[in-house]
C-alpha cells in the first residue's frame, strides 16, 4: 500500500494554510451522499434513519454523542486497572503529562501526586498517556464495537488508534483543535472519543465544545497551521483566536456533562477544552483515544519513521508500545468482558 504523502511528524510538515481538500473525509466535501450510502449498507443497519441523522449531524456539527456506549463493567475493569498501576507505578514505563513539569515517566513523578490519585484530591492537572498498552479494559474501550462502527461510517474505513489520555479531574485546558497537536499522518483524517468513567457534575470541569468550528479557518502558528518546535504563536493565542472566529461566525460554547458510559466523537478540528473547575473536591474522570484511518496512517508517534507493529480488535487497530513491549497487556481485569 503506497504511503501517504504527507506521512512524518509536525517538525516535517509542509507549512499548510489550511487543509488539503484531495484528502478531506467525505463528510468535509461539498457533496454529500449520506442517504445513498446508509441506504448502500450491507447488512442494512438496524436504525438506519439514527445513522443518517448522526451522520449528518457530524457534517454539520462535527461531533457525535453514544448515550450508554460503554457498559460499566469495562469501565470498572479499567478503573481496576488503574488502581493496580498505581500501587505499582514505578514498574511502568507511562508518561505523563501535567502542569508542574515536562512530560516525564511515572516513575519519576513525585509521591503526593500519586497519592492524590489514588485518593482522588484535585492537586494538580495530570493526565496519563497511553495506559491502553498496558490495559485490556483501556483497548476494549478506544475499541468498543459502538465506537469503532460510528468511527468507520465517519472514515468509511477502519480505523487506528493513535494514542489515549486518562484523566482524573477536570483539565481546564484552553480552547484547542487536536489536528494542531495529534500528528495523524494525513492531517484532516483525524477523530477523537471522549469517554464518561463516572457521572460529570457541571462544577467539576467539564468538557466544552462549538460545534460547527471544525469548519472555521484554520489559525496560524506563524508556521502553518501545526504547533511545531518552530512556531511563533502561543496556546493562549491559539484559544482566542478560536473564540474569536467562532464569535464571528455566530456560533457558541456547549458543555458536555454526561452520564458513565457515555461517549462524545468529534472531528479533529472541533474546537474544544476544559470548562472551569468550580468545585475541587470533584472529580471528572475520563478517557480520550485519538484515531486516524487504518490505510494512511502506519507509525507511532514514539516511533516516528518507523512501520508500527499492529493489533486488530473489534474491527480496529491499535499500535503496539514500541517503549515498553513486553508490559503491553500487563493489566487484565478487563480480558474476560
Amino acid at each position: 500500500m503506497q504511503e501517504p504523502k504527507y506521512a512524518g511528524t509536525h517538525p516535517d510538515r509542509i507549512p499548510f494554510k489550511d487543509f488539503d481538500s484531495d484528502t478531506l473525509p467525505w463528510l468535509d466535501r461539498p457533496a454529500l451522499e449520506i442517504s445513498r450510502y446508509v441506504d448502500s449498507l450491507v447488512p442494512r443497519p438496524v436504525q438506519p434513519g439514527l445513522l443518517k441523522s448522526q451522520l449528518l449531524q457530524w457534517m454539520v456539527q462535527g461531533y457525535v454523542v453514544l448515550p450508554g456506549a460503554i457498559q460499566p463493567a469495562l469501565i470498572d475493569a479499567y478503573m481496576a486497572d488503574m488502581a493496580e498501576m498505581l500501587a505499582n507505578h514505578r514498574t511502568f514505563k507511562l508518561r505523563v503529562d501535567c502542569d508542574i513539569h515536562p512530560v516525564r515517566p511515572i516513575a519519576e513523578i513525585e509521591p503526593q501526586y500519586i497519592e492524590d490519585l489514588k485518593a482522588d484530591r484535585n492537586s494538580i492537572h495530570l493526565r496519563l498517556n497511553d495506559f491502553h498498552n498496558y490495559s485490556i479494559a483501556a483497548k476494549k474501550m478506544s475499541l468498543h464495537p459502538r465506537v469503532v462502527e460510528m468511527i468507520g461510517h465517519i472514515f468509511r474505513d477502519r480505523p487506528v488508534v493513535l494514542q489515549s489520555l486518562s484523566f482524573f479531574t477536570g483539565s481546564e485546558q484552553d480552547m484547542h483543535a487536536d489536528f494542531a497537536f495529534v500528528p495523524a499522518c494525513v492531517p484532516s483524517q483525524l477523530i477523537g472519543c471522549w469517554i464518561a468513567l463516572e457521572d460529570i457534575h457541571v462544577d467539576s470541569g467539564p468538557l466544552k465544545y462549538i460545534p460547527g468550528s471544525q469548519h472555521c479557518p484554520k489559525f496560524d502558528w506563524g508556521d502553518g497551521i501545526f504547533r511545531t518546535d518552530k512556531s511563533t504563536r502561543t496556546a493562549r493565542q491559539f484559544h482566542d483566536y478560536l473564540y474569536d472566529v467562532a464569535r464571528s461566525w455566530g456560533l457558541t460554547e456547549q458543555i458536555f456533562t454526561p452520564k458513565k458510559g457515555d461517549a462524545l466523537i468529534w472531528h479533529g478540528a472541533l474546537t474544544h477544552g476544559g470548562a472551569p473547575v468550580r468545585n475541587r473536591a470533584l472529580t471528572r474522570k475520563a478517557y480520550v483515544s485519538h484515531y486516524s484511518k487504518s490505510s494512511t496512517h502506519f507509525h507511532d508517534f514514539r516511533a516516528p519513521g518507523v512501520r508500527a507493529e499492529r493489533i486488530e480488535m473489534n474491527g480496529g487497530f491499535l499500535h503496539k508500545s514500541p517503549i515498553d513491549p513486553q508490559n503491553e497487556d500487563r493489566l487484565r481485569h478487563g480480558a474476560h468482558i
